[in-house]
């Protein structure tokens, strides 16, 4: 089971987590939900729902992100879920973290310029606000 484990997350993490350069700028012209479909989807489901292909081979499996506002008194917990994404946000008591940083992979991916930083925050920003529209009531 472990060793299964480690080539199914080997093969997202080629083939998702560890971005080209080229691929990081790729994605500055993907909208909220082409950037969710890319980055989040394998772990947490086409719908969000934490039922992606990979979900099971975890030893917690990844939250409904459609439940999000509706765990936080009905108030999408945008800061949260924005610093969560680009690594700020630790799990806590909940062990090692097992979703990828992507503000930290997407800023070591490409060569540095002065609006790096923002072109990253607007990609990020774009995963926040596809999240908070598919909110569940």
């Amino acid at each position: 089971m472990k060793l299964r484990l480690g080539i199914v997350l080997l093969v997202h993490v080629l083939t998702g987590s560890w971005l080209t350069p080229a691929v990081a700028k790729d994605l500055s012209q993907q909208s909220g939900k082409e950037l969710y479909q890319r980055l989040c989807a394998g772990c947490h489901g086409e719908r969000g729902e934490g039922d992606g292909s990979i979900a099971a081979y975890f030893k917690m499996r990844p939250p409904d992100l459609t439940q999000l506002a509706i765990r936080h008194a009905g108030q999408f917990p945008a800061d949260d879920v924005r610093r969560t994404i680009d690594g700020r946000e630790s799990p806590g008591p909940h062990g090692s973290r097992q979703m990828p940083v992507w503000g930290v992979a997407l800023y070591y991916t490409d060569t540095k310029t002065p609006r790096q930083e923002q072109d990253i925050q607007q990609i990020v920003d774009r995963v926040v606000e596809y999240l908070r529209s598919i909110q569940k009531e």
